[in-house]
């Protein structure tokens, strides 16, 4: 279904909109579900306040390490998505009549598991659409939606659990590049046993094998979006400040002298009780589900840092969802009928 955008102020939408699209995306670190507002014809308000539903942590590191997934996580990805489903048809304020279900570098490099799949199709009567790399990197930049400059290259980038996309937005060209980098996937790694230096290795060798042209073009001061980012500004005094390379360097020196021992290898106290000495060692203020993770996200800011001399990180709004929502004509909604969901759980 062909649609557009249209920005308008959270109280305007209240006033015009109709009804709404429920948008779900499943990543490695969480499952959100969002009410996106349309108006009369059938426009996306989109910056209209977002009712919004979230499931953290579902997955964990299963996706990375075993890549399986257990019974009990299907069970409640299930249920996940029959209240996410029935909360869009009869009880949020614009009731959703179209769905869109996508999945982001958790599942990009494996076929989608079966149970969940089929979760989805039970559930919403639609298929799970994977995000491919480029795809997600170009959302990145309908995401940030601002003007550019002349003379001056603006580099963005979005750290996920999964997967890192860069982005060099240039006046009259755009340069971007999506690696199998995220903060699930590298903390991963780090659990199976790989030492702290053959991970900074096979994170330089893959930077320096697909981000030539990018460390040609990069700035100084980057652009930071995704759960990784966000979380280590928000340990700051104001997150709107920059995150210096310093202070990464020395948050990764800091997690080494606790958890490795001089070879690399983990410590057997950050093994104990599932690593649970992995997430006490992260900072206490981080959400719960980020501390799991927190190793590899600052392992790969750090070597971003070291390898294109970026001075310092700031924190971007620009979201996936936002630049899914911009580019519809190559992503396919599905109707959203009660009738359907209920005959579903029948």
């Amino acid at each position: 279904m062909n649609q557009t955008a249209s920005k308008s102020n959270g109280k305007a939408a209240k006033l015009t909109a109709s009804r709404s699209l429920l948008y779900v995306e499943l990543g490695s670190v969480s499952f959100k579900a969002s009410l996106v507002l349309k108006d009369a014809a059938n426009r996306f308000l989109l910056e209209s306040d977002l009712e919004e539903k979230k499931l953290k942590n579902l997955l964990g590191l299963e996706v990375y390490r075993q890549r399986t997934l257990s019974d009990e996580i299907v069970a409640r990805a299930r249920g996940w998505f029959e209240e996410v489903c029935s909360w869009a048809l009869s009880k949020a304020a614009y009731p959703a009549d179209e769905v869109l279900v996508v999945a982001t570098a958790a599942f990009r490099d494996m076929e989608i598991f079966p149970a969940l799949e089929e979760a989805v199709r039970r559930t919403f009567a639609t298929r799970i659409q994977v995000l491919d790399g480029f795809i997600e990197a170009q959302m990145l930049v309908n995401g940030y939606g601002r003007p550019r400059e002349e003379g001056r290259a603006k580099v963005l980038f979005d750290l996920g659990g999964g997967s890192l996309q860069i982005v060099c937005l240039e006046k009259a060209s755009t340069h971007f590049t999506s690696l199998q980098l995220g903060a699930g996937r590298v903390t991963a790694w780090v659990m199976d046993g790989h030492p702290l230096e053959e991970v900074k290795g096979w994170i330089f060798r893959e930077l320096r094998g697909k981000c030539q042209t990018l460390k040609a073009l990069s700035s100084g001061v980057w652009l930071g979006t995704g759960g990784a980012v966000r979380s280590f500004s928000g340990l700051k005094r104001d997150p709107r400040e920059p995150i210096r390379d310093f202070e990464i360097d020395a948050e990764v020196r800091r997690l080494a002298s606790l958890l490795f021992e001089t070879d690399g290898g983990l410590k057997p106290e950050a093994m104990r009780d599932d690593f649970k000495g992995l997430v006490e060692a992260a900072p206490v203020d981080l959400p719960g589900h980020r501390r799991r993770i927190h190793v590899g996200g600052i392992v790969i800011l750090d070597c971003l840092c070291k390898h294109f001399g970026v001075r310092a990180v700031k924190l971007e709004k620009a979201s996936v969802r936002a630049g899914a929502l911009a580019m519809l004509d190559l992503l396919r909604t599905a109707p959203l009928e009660a009738a359907a969901f209920l005959a579903a759980q029948g």
